[in-house]
């Protein structure tokens, strides 16, 4: 899931993409959330992935797009590579409350 040769980026362009990174996050999980678990209760659930298992990845996946897409001029590449759906369980990532804010 992540490039081994990856280095983390580091200057102060690097630091504001960031911080606008996260915050943008915050902002989009307040829509990420009540979607996901939205179409997790209609489409997802009788597959059996559980709530965290989705929600996760859909965290994920969109934190991925964020720096491979609006953020790529400054933060580059990233090493983060999308998790395709067939991959969902081997996922660890999950939201804590405090992503919200």
């Amino acid at each position: 899931m992540t490039d081994p040769s990856w280095k983390p980026p580091v200057g102060p362009d690097e630091a504001v993409a960031g911080a606008l990174l996260v915050l943008l996050r915050g902002i989009l999980l307040w829509i990420l959330v009540p979607g996901g678990v939205i179409v997790w209760l209609l489409f997802v659930g009788w597959s059996g992935v559980t709530l965290g298992n989705f929600l996760g990845w859909l965290d994920y996946n969109v934190i991925v797009l964020l720096q491979k897409s609006v953020f790529r001029p400054w933060l580059g590449h990233t090493g983060l590579q999308r998790v395709p759906w067939a991959r969902i369980r081997e996922l660890k990532h999950r939201i804590n409350f405090g992503g919200l804010f």
